[in-house]
């Protein structure tokens, strides 16, 4: 049987385990998706640990080992490279691969709206292990400028760094900043256990886009003020169904 795994901390909220192994089910493949829980002080051990189980055909990374990851693998694809971070491996033979599938995930769960959002302007919250991609996919779609706000200014800072038209603000300027974009991503965890929105009900309005990278709870504090303004509002399962099905590509379960 295959072994396949999600590796993260505090993910027990993840719905992955539902959408391979039924995938699995319904094609009668002999895998068997499971989450993987592993405290950062414990990262390194339980890593090589999995790495030696010749029954492992591949796992998905995420917070907040996206990069921590990267030391342990043999060789990344180009975007992974590209972007310095990791959330699919691959075996072959004795080889482990990183990809980067979240870019692909997030630009086709948003094509809908890529007239709406190219040429505009996009608040990104959060500086993370996805966020790399995100804005590597949001100048994909020709968006003009992205604000990025992290409660770690300098986080902030180093990833506009890494991209052009992507300018770092502190957290304390959402309010401003936010009123003026087309689209606006939580890419942090805020909204994950109920916490209240980090953008204010006074800086969304009718025909912007609220995109929560967060699937689980459905609809968080942040998407239930767009909905409640008339904002076009999106969670997260949509960018994770597309994740999936590259993740499968990479595994060798689809063509």
């Amino acid at each position: 049987m295959d072994k396949l795994f999600l590796l993260g901390y505090g993910i027990s909220y993840s719905a992955s385990p539902e959408i391979y192994n039924s995938f699995f089910k319904k094609n009668g493949i002999d895998a068997r998706y499971l989450l993987f829980d592993v405290l950062p002080e414990k990262f390194d051990i339980e890593v090589r640990k999995l790495l030696a189980d010749e029954e492992l055909k591949g796992f998905n990374i995420t917070k907040p080992y996206k990069m921590r990851i990267i030391p342990h693998l043999n060789v990344l694809s180009e975007e992974a490279e590209e972007l310095n971070s990791v959330n699919c491996v691959a075996r072959f033979g004795n080889i482990f691969k990183g990809f980067n599938t979240d870019k692909a995930g997030f630009v086709r769960s948003i094509t809908k709206y890529a007239d709406k959002i190219s040429g505009k302007t996009a608040l990104l919250l959060g500086a993370g292990g996805v966020a790399p991609a995100v804005v590597s996919g949001l100048l994909e779609l020709n968006v003009k400028k992205i604000f990025i706000a992290n409660r770690t200014f300098e986080k902030a800072m180093r990833l506009s760094e890494r991209f052009e038209r992507s300018v770092a603000i502190p957290m304390t300027e959402i309010e401003d900043v936010a009123e003026s974009c087309t689209i606006i991503i939580n890419a942090t965890t805020v909204g994950l256990h109920g916490e209240k929105s980090l953008v204010p009900e006074s800086s969304v309005h009718r025909g912007q886009i609220l995109y929560d990278l967060i699937y689980n709870p459905d609809e968080t504090d942040f998407l239930s003020i767009g909905k409640k303004v008339g904002a076009i509002t999106l969670n997260g399962k949509r960018m994770l169904k597309e994740q999936a099905n590259e993740n499968l590509k990479i595994w060798g379960y689809v063509k």
